[in-house]
């Protein structure tokens, strides 16, 4: 029976995972691409004062020949007080007809920033000036901010 050193069975397993990696590379490679000149993204925060329990702010207005395409809401919020939930709501309009999306709820369960993020397909004419709106509902009676972002991309309007 033929014995294997220690050392050559550990460089023997190394060269096999080297050459699994560099397999697994060419399989998948990760090429860094340049964003889109198109791309977008914004940050907006809802500031709730003690007593209210929402707010609103809107969005840049869609360029002149552009529409809007928001693939991404993601928002977090400082929980003040637990049993508490949040919600954000994203109203655009498209062909004079205006949509309100909302995002999953987002209990106040202890945790320091609550958060959630959605994946989505929604549409802003040119022109118009997409709105958010934060929500809380139980206790409102200390102050509190939704921070949101909003990723997408313009795409030309044909």
């Amino acid at each position: 029976m033929a014995t294997t050193s220690p050392t050559s069975f550990r460089t023997t397993r190394c060269l096999a995972t080297i050459a699994s990696l560099a397999a697994f590379a060419a399989l998948a490679p990760c090429a860094a691409r340049a964003a889109s000149p198109d791309a977008v993204q914004f940050g907006v925060e809802v500031d709730l004062a003690a007593g209210n329990t929402g707010g609103s702010v809107s969005l840049p207005t869609v360029p002149t020949g552009k529409r809007l395409v928001i693939q991404t809401i993601s928002y977090y919020r400082s929980a003040a007080a637990s049993g508490t939930i949040g919600q954000v709501l994203l109203i655009t309009t498209v062909n004079a007809t205006d949509g309100i999306y909302t995002t999953a709820e987002v209990p106040a369960d202890g945790a320091l920033f609550p958060t959630t993020t959605t994946n989505v397909t929604i549409y802003a004419d040119p022109g118009t000036a997409p709105t958010i709106q934060c929500y809380r509902t139980g206790s409102a009676a200390a102050e509190e901010y939704c921070e949101i972002s909003v990723s997408g991309y313009y795409a030309a309007v044909k």
